[in-house]
């Protein structure tokens, strides 16, 4: 299963498994989506020529293994960026959809089980603007932020910051505000 390791805002502490691509997105399709026209993903698919392949690989990679095998896929990544020979940053977090989202009931409670597989592993966490699907009974080690409504968090674009929320600095590494199940509306910046 093809992953990416991160970036400069999510660190190296983070492997990326996409579903979809942004280019391919079906909340943006079913028009569920409240920021497609500024969406971070599309940008990196229009700049550089091999993401926009490389993340419709993914996908297809997805829809064709199994829960256990992507499982595998990440543990093997996790226990080799752990290893003395290792360079980088030790493996905490699977991060699904930095790109796209669910195509349907079925992703979720792949990705759900995954998740139960990775238990004490990695968190997995992520994103999602499908409010049309169901998110009960998932893996406690999976952390689904809406977009713009509460699954375990509701992520919140606007164009101020209130006081009474929790506001996302941009900078995911360090921080665990998306990672964590706590109920919270956590407000990012439009930019």
């Amino acid at each position: 299963m093809r992953m990416s390791r991160g970036n400069i805002k999510l660190g190296d502490d983070t492997l990326v498994l996409n579903i979809t691509s942004a280019k391919d997105c079906p909340s943006e399709r079913l028009g569920l989506c409240n920021i497609c026209a500024i969406c971070y993903a599309k940008k990196a698919e229009r700049q550089y020529p091999t993401v926009l392949p490389f993340r419709r690989m993914q996908a297809v990679e997805f829809d064709a293994e199994s829960a256990e095998v992507i499982a595998n896929g990440v543990r093997a990544e996790v226990v080799r960026s752990r290893s003395a020979r290792c360079k980088k940053t030790p493996i905490k977090f699977l991060r699904f959809s930095e790109s796209g989202d669910f195509k349907n009931q079925w992703d979720v409670n792949k990705l759900s089980r995954v998740a139960e597989l990775l238990r004490g592993v990695v968190v997995v966490y992520g994103y999602t603007a499908r409010r049309d699907l169901r998110f009960t009974g998932l893996s406690k080690n999976m952390v689904v932020n809406g977009s713009g409504f509460m699954v375990d968090n509701m992520f919140s674009p606007v164009k101020k910051h209130t006081k009474t929320n929790y506001n996302c600095a941009g900078d995911c590494r360090g921080c665990g505000l998306c990672k964590t199940n706590s109920h919270k509306t956590i407000e990012v910046l439009l930019h």
